[in-house]
């Protein structure tokens, strides 16, 4: 079987939202990603705050990690994603990427280092959802670890102390 005919496509933000209430309902280890932006359409729905916040709550070392290359504006476009976040310091960590990785072509967000959403084109508002091969998942995991270590706080996803 190709990729192709294991991935699911998500067209639009109303498919996209409901793929990703699936996948942080199964979730056990945490969630990894790399988003140009935190788009309100879907991070500020309470359904999905909801779905990542019984995630976060599943298991004691669970751990949400979210790495946004364009965070302006974040706090004022999702409160309960920020809120959340405000609550939640130690499970949900949000990071402004760095400079250099301003243009990766990879944005995907990454489940329990086995299943994943991705985008193949920043352009389109298209992603694709398919179990990580074996021999992918190291991969991925290592993308988003060397841009989540050269990434740093921003003004809009710092933690406010509640």
């Amino acid at each position: 079987m190709t990729e192709q005919t294991l991935a699911e496509h998500y067209e639009g933000t109303d498919e996209l939202r409901a793929g990703l209430q699936t996948l942080f309902g199964e979730a056990q280890l945490g969630i990894k990603a790399i988003l140009h932006e935190l788009d309100p359409r879907l991070w500020n729905r309470e359904d999905l705050c909801e779905a990542l916040r019984a995630a976060l709550l599943r298991h004691d070392r669970f751990e949400a990690r979210l790495c946004v290359l364009d965070p302006t504006g974040t706090r004022r476009a999702n409160p309960r994603l920020t809120e959340l976040a405000d609550r939640m310091p130690s499970r949900l960590s949000m990071r402004a990427a760095d400079r250099q990785d301003a243009e990766l072509a990879e944005h995907f967000v990454l489940v329990d280092d086995h299943h994943y959403l991705r985008r193949p084109t920043p352009v389109l508002d298209r992603w694709l959802s398919h179990i990580v091969p074996p021999n992918e998942a190291p991969r991925l995991a290592a993308v988003f670890d060397g841009v989540w270590e050269r990434a740093d706080l921003h003004p809009d996803l710092r933690p406010m102390h509640l």
